[in-house]
């Protein structure tokens, strides 16, 4: 199994893995080489560390992610070789996008709790800054969404 401590980072930061490898017996795969890549949407390498399994199977590896990185979901894949000398992999997935905490809250308030088709809403959109004064001059835009995935391409 591989993991990272969380699922999203930002160009700059470090990202933290961890290889945690078991044999079909439920026991650690202890001190035993290991590879941890990590490749880009593109499946370019952009990172890879050899490293060995501590005595309770694990293995870990840190990434300083470049400033100029692309955005967008990277693969990490582990792979080493258990008492049997047979090839394992695992693999993870990490999405790196820039991101700011928000200073403002948004609330809708539609003006009934269901509609039936046909019907038309009127929703209330209101935004307040963090220290409770109200947003001036914000713009509410309304789209329809076909896809929930982001076309670095498009």
């Amino acid at each position: 199994m591989v993991s990272t401590d969380k699922p999203l980072y930002q160009p700059g930061q470090t990202l933290h893995m961890r290889l945690l490898a078991f044999d079909n017996d439920k026991k650690a795969v202890t001190d035993q080489p290991a590879t941890l890549a990590i490749s880009d949407p593109d499946d370019t390498l952009q990172y890879r560390a050899e490293v060995r399994t501590s005595r309770f199977g694990i293995a870990a590896a840190d990434w300083q992610i470049p400033e100029n990185i692309r955005l967008g979901t990277y693969q990490i894949h582990a792979e080493f070789e258990d008492r049997r000398s047979r090839k394992t992999d695992a693999q993870a997935e990490v999405k790196i996008s820039r991101y700011e905490l928000p200073t403002f809250t948004v609330t809708a308030k539609p003006d009934r709790a269901y509609y039936l088709p046909g019907q038309n809403a009127a929703v209330e959109v209101r935004s307040d800054y963090l220290f409770g004064k109200p947003v001036r001059h914000g713009h509410v835009r309304v789209v329809r969404e076909t896809e929930r995935e982001w076309n670095y391409r498009e």
